[in-house]
């Protein structure tokens, strides 16, 4: 690199392509139609913070003035202000506003996360980026600052190592080191999503995870974004004249509008196809290297430079902004969306004008020492009002109604159930640590039953619980969100895990002598989703449904046990206590839906009734109907019961609707 000497020229076209990454993440997250592909604008930050960095570090090791502190001190002179403003911002409308049980607990531990520049890892552990539940949290965004940061950390290491090397041979090894990255990314993400790359870790490490996870979230898969602006930088190649550099722009632009209208939350990404996105950077940064044409003066128009120069503050305001809206407001129409983004482009200017330019520019703590300092001081601050928050759930004297409903009884319920969430994640701490216990809870007696399934079953807990107390039993307990507890379920399906966690249960079972197996599921998963658990049809699936759950094998295992299926618990429709809460200041009950009909509980379930009830042709197994209680034939299936809810969202019963199911359970514990 010491060839040639590097010059960083003021280049507008890349705060225009800031300005066009920001918008198309923009109306992704306001839901705006044609923009399915609009989180790709993610990707083509890390393209220019890549090549901005890199050439940054490149023309201090050509003039020999590269410090680490230094560059440290300008990344956080770049990074902290805005984000402490926002962060503090945004976390008093979250004191104010987040007023549902766990709500500010949630915010708060997220909060820690993001202030020590880890909140890619804490998401990773949570669930997929476009879940309905990460959906609601305010500061989901901050994912990938935390992967630039742990870049920031490291990257120097790596320039300095080659600090000797020629341009090419730089561009070379910085190339292999992201075709690494890459090849990573495509194996998480494409080829083995449902894996678990850090299992051998599990014993040491927080992350329990399927790939898909790490492949979006960690830093290692997405490095190779980063590695591509680098390589660019590192290179300093100009095309050859300007109509290479058109044709490499208009290529540029295309792969970007591809990427907007052709991928989708559907879409395995990043993997394969996060290539798109990059490469439309690649192309358009390169194309602007000592070139002037058509595409780098559309993209250096004043208005469009202008969102570039606030694109960091906007991506900081306007996903905080959205979700408060959203929160309280899940229809928001245009106009309503249209007024979040016009307020967030205000606070944006705001915080580019008088916070993060006069840092910047060293009119704010103008030493290294300083900024160093002010960031230490305000990302311990930050983090120690998240671990405030963390503690709390809410503030907030509720309404009379929550508590007559059962809400906040059954909120604190669920929490105790820490023992199904722990399984979700980590087969080997299961291994370790063992099952979870109801009823009786001394040492010294051993379990009789096993209560196996996915988050259903931890739903049922509670009657379990109660039961076994009352008859002198101890019930062990594997409940693992989204696994089935089918005792051959194939290991190559989507959540891995669970086939782990399934031949755990079922070795469980059988090293410990269980009289009685307790199976409880959303079985209709295996119907909605065919291609999460192996099959490619809906057909192919339904006609494996019963040798899933039971064949021969099995009944020879257990032949000493008895199995009670528990049958469907009937599903509401479009019911959602947290969204009620918001959207009715509290008033849950004049805002009930319908509850849904016997006939339509009956009708969505039909097929799966026929199969289970195929599979209570074997005396080992019994099946027991919720619906029998829940439930009022040529009627419906009750969401309320004398004033108290029955549920926690549309399929999963609370505490006191699982207590409505006692006297079916009875016979498991009088049999």
């Amino acid at each position: 690199m010491s060839e040639r000497e590097h010059k960083i020229p003021y280049r507008a076209d890349i705060d225009g392509l800031r300005g066009v990454a920001v918008i198309v993440v923009v109306l992704f997250h306001a839901k705006v139609f044609g923009f399915s592909g609009g989180f790709v604008g993610v990707d083509i930050f890390f393209v220019i913070s890549g090549y901005l960095i890199t050439s940054l570090i490149v023309a201090d090791l050509h003039k020999g003035t590269f410090s680490y502190k230094n560059f440290l001190a300008n990344r956080m002179r770049r990074i902290l202000p805005a984000l402490f403003i926002v962060l503090t911002g945004v976390s008093v409308l979250a004191y104010i506003f987040l007023t549902f049980p766990g709500d500010l607990h949630d915010f708060g531990k997220t909060l820690t996360a993001q202030s020590l520049f880890f909140s890619n890892m804490f998401f990773m552990v949570q669930d997929t980026y476009f879940s309905a539940h990460l959906e609601t949290n305010a500061l989901l965004h901050t994912w990938s600052l935390s992967i630039e940061e742990q870049f920031y950390f490291l990257f120097p290491a790596l320039m300095l190592l080659i600090a000797s090397c020629s341009r090419r041979k730089s561009a070379i090894i910085l190339a292999l080191v992201g075709a690494l990255s890459l090849t990573a990314s495509i194996y998480l993400i494409n080829i083995a999503p449902s894996g678990n790359a850090l299992s051998a870790l599990s014993a040491v490490s927080p992350f329990g995870t399927d790939n898909s996870l790490i492949g979006f979230f960690s830093l290692p898969t997405r490095a190779w974004e980063l590695l591509a602006g680098a390589v660019v930088a590192v290179t300093a190649y100009t095309l050859p004249n300007t109509k290479m550099a058109m044709a490499f722009g208009i290529a540029g632009i295309g792969l970007i509008v591809c990427s907007i209208l052709f991928i989708d939350t559907n879409t395995p990404f990043p993997g394969i196809a996060s290539i798109l996105p990059v490469a439309a950077a690649i192309l358009i940064i390169w194309s602007g290297v000592n070139q002037t044409h058509l595409i780098s003066n559309l993209l250096s128009w004043k208005p469009l430079v202008s969102i570039g120069l606030i694109s960091y503050p906007l991506y900081l305001w306007h996903w905080p902004l959205l979700t408060f809206a959203f929160t309280y407001k899940p229809s928001l129409n245009a106009v309503g969306v249209v007024l979040v983004l016009i307020a967030s482009l205000v606070l944006s200017y705001l915080t580019y004008f008088y916070i993060e330019r006069p840092v910047r520019l060293k009119k704010l703590f103008p030493s290294a020492n300083g900024i160093l300092l002010a960031g230490l001081i305000s990302v311990s601050l930050l983090a120690a009002v998240g671990h405030m928050l963390g503690k709390m759930d809410s503030h907030y004297a509720f309404p009379e109604e929550m508590y007559r409903l059962g809400i906040l009884e059954d909120k604190a319920s669920y929490e105790k159930g820490d023992c199904m969430q722990t399984l979700v994640k980590n087969i080997s701490g299961l291994r370790s640590s063992g099952p979870c216990f109801l009823g009786v809870q001394e040492s010294g007696t051993p379990p009789t039953m096993l209560l196996w399934g996915d988050s259903h079953a931890g739903s049922l807990a509670p009657v379990i619980d109660v039961l076994a107390r009352e008859h002198g039993v101890k019930v062990a307990m594997i409940a693992s969100n989204t696994c089935i507890p089918f005792f051959n379920l194939p290991p190559y399906a989507k959540y891995s895990d669970c086939a782990l966690i399934n031949a755990y249960a079922k070795k469980y079972a059988h090293d410990n002598n269980i009289d009685k197996l307790i199976l409880s599921a959303n079985w209709q998963i295996w119907y909605s989703y065919p291609a999460k658990w192996g099959g490619s049809s809906v057909n192919k699936v339904q006609t494996n449904f019963e040798d899933r759950l039971f064949d021969a094998e099995i009944a020879r295992s257990y032949s000493t046990s008895t199995i009670y299926v528990i049958n469907q618990i009937p599903q509401q429709t479009n019911f959602s206590v947290r969204t009620l809460f918001y959207t009715t200041g509290g008033r849950i009950s004049s805002a009930l839906p319908e509850p849904v009909s016997y006939e339509k509980h009956l009708d969505e379930s039909d097929m799966m009734y026929h199969e289970l009830g195929k599979v209570s042709t074997d005396e080992n197994y019994t099946i027991i109907d919720p619906a029998k209680a829940l439930c009022e034939q040529d009627s419906t299936c009750k969401i309320e019961h004398e004033g108290t809810l029955v549920y926690r969202d549309y399929s999963h019963l609370n505490e006191y609707g699982a207590m409505l199911l006692a006297p079916l359970f009875e016979e498991i514990f009088n049999d």
